[in-house]
C-alpha cells in the first residue's frame, strides 16, 4: 500500500535491554523529537523477562519521517544491526477515524 496521507503505522517493539530505567522513555521520545503521534501503546510480556511493546502512530511506513524515525529506533536499540527483529513494522493502513467517530458519539449522548 502506498502512502494517501492519512496513515497510521503499526510497529513491534522488542528491546533487547530489559529491566533497565528509560529504554522505552528513550524509544518513545524519538517520536516525540519527530512530532509523531502515537495513538495507542500496549506492553505485552515476551516470556523471557522481556516485554513487547506494540505501537499505533500517525503516518505511512513510506514517509520519509517516519521511515527515519524507524530506522533511529533500530540503531539505538540495536546499534551492531544483530537482531533484526528488535523493530517490525507490522502494516500500514488507511486511517479510518474511528477514534474521532466515538469521541462523537460520545459528546452528543452526555
Amino acid at each position: 500500500m502506498t502512502s494517501i496521507g492519512d496513515d497510521k503505522t503499526f510497529l513491534c517493539i522488542h528491546p533487547l535491554i530489559r529491566d533497565q530505567p528509560g529504554v522505552l522513555a528513550n524509544t518513545l521520545k524519538i517520536f516525540s523529537d519527530l512530532y509523531i503521534n502515537l495513538e495507542y501503546i500496549q506492553s505485552r510480556p515476551d516470556g523471557n523477562s522481556g516485554y513487547l511493546f506494540y505501537i499505533e502512530l500517525n503516518g505511512h511506513q513510506k514517509d520519509n519521517v517516519i521511515d527515519f524515525a524507524i530506522d533511529i529506533v533500530k540503531h539505538s536499540l540495536d546499534p551492531n544491526k544483530k537482531h533484526p527483529a528488535t523493530v517490525k513494522i507490522l502494516g500500514s493502513y488507511k486511517n479510518t477515524h474511528w477514534k474521532d467517530e466515538i469521541l462523537t458519539k460520545n459528546i452528543e449522548i452526555v
